[in-house]
């Protein structure tokens, strides 16, 4: 049975991975993530988002 996999974490944590936001989008894949949930991420600023992956939905 496969299973989806997705990481939880709040706005503040994963600010601190902006110089490095490729290192860990290639990290989250190499260990089955396939996506971010971040809870306090307001939904009118998901597109604007530094952390939105290059590679979105692939």
């Amino acid at each position: 049975m496969s299973r989806t996999l997705y990481m939880m974490s709040y706005l503040n944590p994963m600010l601190n991975y902006l110089k490095e936001c490729n290192i860990l989008f290639e990290r989250l894949k190499e260990v089955g993530i396939r996506g971010l949930i971040i809870p306090d991420l307001p939904l009118r600023e998901v597109e604007s988002s530094v952390l939105i992956s290059p590679k979105r939905g692939k």
